[in-house]
């Protein structure tokens, strides 16, 4: 289990890096596809371990720093703590933007949000372990990359309930991209696409977290959407079924 949390941290490492699956393979002498099933697998000899270490400018010492980090940090918050950020708009708002590591002054320049008010969200949000509240209004953000928000809680009903409607309601209007794709799958390739998705998501949290220092008059808000239903059919098409 610790070498899979120690690839991961590696992974974590190279991706900063920008250092490519094809650089790591060319740094071993293997194929992209050999590193590929190598990390997959978890199945690295010390010494390869140690050279990709030497390309991402690491070592185990710091990767082991890394995972002890990433145990300690926040996955997930309790059901009041959502309940709380949602009966609050603009602490939910201040939540956005601290998971995606805007500063004070630019949260207070871009919204209407009073000096006192963002100081308070501050410091809920450091009672709720999400952050460190430094002094000088700077902060440590101490959630997990596995960080999610609990099933069916308070936050994703108020997405479905409050959000959802108006999110689709856009469509294709500008640089939108909809895609309503209808298919009928065996078990084995739901259990194949399922991975995939997670992956594009996984992506998707990286290249926000990788961005996350960066200006905010750098960075274009977006949000990525996925629903994936198994066994699924609307009921206009249900209805039409024999019995």
């Amino acid at each position: 289990m610790q070498t899979e949390h120690i690839l991961t941290a590696l992974k974590g490492v190279l991706r900063a890096k920008g250092i490519s699956y094809k650089d790591a393979a060319d740094s071993l002498d293997l194929s992209e596809s050999s590193i590929k099933r190598l990390f997959a697998e978890k199945s690295f000899t010390m010494p390869r371990l140690e050279k990709l270490c030497e390309i991402a400018g690491t070592d185990l010492a710091e990767l082991l720093q890394i995972v002890e980090s990433e145990r300690q940090n926040v996955s997930m918050l309790s059901v009041e703590q959502e309940q709380e950020i949602v009966n609050n708009p603009k602490l939910l708002l201040v939540g956005v933007c601290l998971i995606n590591q805007c500063s004070f002054e630019e949260i207070l320049n871009k919204y209407n949000i009073e000096e006192t008010e963002l100081i308070q969200c501050f410091a809920t949000f450091d009672r709720f372990n999400v952050i460190e509240y430094l002094p000088g209004n700077r902060y440590r953000l101490k959630l997990s990359r596995k960080f999610h928000w609990s099933h069916n809680g308070p936050i994703q009903r108020f997405f479905i309930e409050s959000v959802l409607k108006e999110y689709l309601a856009v469509g294709m209007q500008g640089n939108n991209h909809l895609h309503y794709v209808w298919g009928m799958l065996t078990k084995e390739s739901t259990k194949e696409l399922i991975p995939k998705i997670q992956r594009l998501v996984d992506e998707y949290v990286q290249l926000s977290g990788q961005e996350g220092k960066l200006p905010m008059n750098k960075k274009l808000t977006s949000s990525l959407f996925i629903l994936f239903r198994e066994d699924w059919e609307p009921n206009i098409f249900k209805s039409q079924q024999k019995v």
